[in-house]
Parts: structure tokens; sequence; C-alpha cells
């Protein structure tokens, strides 16, 4: 079914020019070298657009009160929280399919979690560990809804990438120096 619909919308954008989908064309940069008159063709592609920040999903604040254990159900590939309510004895669940979600819980929720690990089966251990390592990562680096943290590595990708600049600015340079050198 939901193939379907993507195919409807991959023959939309087709018959209209894909606008909201551009490829990537590569610009051909040809350079010939003075000495031997070989054409050298490279290909240079902007990098990607894509989305710098991912968007959570709302959690529930504040359900340390009332939980009562999680688990990792195979059939829906969710980690579910479940929740009994002491006065109506209703019990209720919480379902978390991306382990980024539980980013988003209170600090008293990590807490919880962090000290109630996951339950779960043998052959669900990969999967599982994802969420509880997860909760792990929350509860060491003091990570949650009430907590604005500065990434570090942020910073140090931002850092990478200026190193990444000036290195080719230095290429760049050099480049230009031997093929003036090479004129002369």
């Amino acid at each position: 079914m939901h193939e379907a619909r993507l195919w409807g919308v991959i023959r939309h954008q087709a018959s209209i020019g894909f606008p909201d989908w551009k490829p990537h064309y590569p610009k051909k940069i040809m350079k010939i070298d003075p000495v031997t008159g070989e054409k050298d063709i490279t290909l240079h592609i902007k990098r990607p657009r894509c989305m710098k920040n991912m968007p959570l999903k709302n959690m529930e604040q504040d359900f340390y009160k009332e939980f009562k254990g999680w688990y990792y159900d195979l059939k829906t590939c969710e980690a579910v929280i479940s929740l009994r309510n002491e006065d109506t004895w209703m019990w209720r669940g919480i379902r978390v399919l991306d382990p980024m979600w539980l980013v988003n819980c209170s600090k008293k929720d990590i807490e919880c979690l962090f000290f109630n690990k996951i339950w779960f089966l043998p052959e669900e251990k990969e999967q599982s560990l994802q969420f509880q390592n997860l909760i792990n990562v929350c509860f060491k680096k003091d990570i949650n809804s009430g907590n604005y943290w500065k990434s570090y590595w942020r910073d140090l990708k931002r850092e990478e990438l200026m190193k990444e600049e000036r290195q080719r600015e230095r290429i760049n340079k050099k480049i230009a120096e031997a093929a003036h050198q090479a004129s002369l």
C-alpha cells in the first residue's frame, strides 16, 4: 500500500520535471597540463542538503510515578513502558519506536529507566540494548528534556570542517604556485 503511494508520487514528480527532487549534477572542471598538453577532467559535486536536527516525538513527562517496568516487543519492534495508575488500577503503555525518542523524557524518567533495565528475550538482545544504551548515555551525560545541552560533537564536526577547508586552501595555493612556476 505504501509502495503504491510512493510510486504515485514518483510518477507525478516525473510528469512535472521533479521540482521537489533535484539530482546533483556534477560540475565539470577541465584542466590542461601545460607540459604534456593532456586534459585532466575533475567532476565536482556539491554536498547534499540534509536535515541537521532530527525532529523528536514529544514524550509523556514524569511517568516514573506510575512506572512498573519496560520491555522490548518483538512483534512491533518497539520498547513498551508499562504504567499502572494506583488510583484506578488501570494499566497502560507508552510505545517507543525509535530509541532517540527517549531523549525527550524528564530527568526522573531517565533515572527510572536507567535503574530498571529493559526486559527482553535472548533473540531480542541486540535491538533492545539500543534502547538501554541510549538511556545509559542520557543518564551519564545528563541529557533530558529539561536540560539544554551543548553538543561537543557539533563543535568537533565544525572544527574538522574548518581543518578540511584550510587544507583545501593550502593545496589550491600550492597548485596555483606550481602552475605559475611552470608557466615561467
